[in-house]
């Protein structure tokens, strides 16, 4: 008798449902906007790596000695990434490609990107975004 009585009490017991809805309806609000927020430094840092991989081929290919180039490019990747406000030690660069006339040189920054930003808390998680610029070493240039 006392086990019948005490599983009802139980099942129809309906006490702490609305913490537990206010917290699910929390998270479903503010769910969006951290997704928000998150893309603001996301975007930032595909643009930061996007004009990184640029200056950097471009040196590369501008360079008489192929080691100086790179490490000039590597140079302003670093600048680059702090003038942005991004840790040097989150972004890398890698070169491939020819120093040779005609040949084209690729450099290929990646940045890693926080995957969910919590204003005044930090950031939660990370990925790793890759973006590449090929630079044309000019044909007729004369190397000294």
């Amino acid at each position: 008798m006392i086990r019948r009585w005490w599983v009802r009490r139980c099942v129809r017991d309906e006490a702490g449902t609305a913490i537990l809805e206010w917290m699910i309806g929390i998270g479903l609000l503010l769910m969006p906007t951290m997704g928000l927020v998150s893309m603001s430094s996301w975007l930032e840092r595909q643009n930061m790596a996007r004009a990184a991989a640029h200056e950097a081929a471009r040196v590369t290919a501008m360079a008489g000695d192929p080691a100086a180039g790179m490490a000039e490019g590597d140079r302003l990747v670093a600048e680059i990434a702090e003038n942005h406000g991004v840790d040097a030690a989150t972004v890398s660069v890698a070169y491939t490609g020819s120093t040779d006339r005609g040949g084209t040189v690729v450099a290929t920054v990646s940045v890693v990107m926080p995957a969910l930003t919590f204003p005044g808390l930090g950031a939660v998680g990370s990925v790793t975004w890759s973006t590449s610029h090929s630079e044309r070493v000019d044909q007729y240039r004369g190397f000294g």
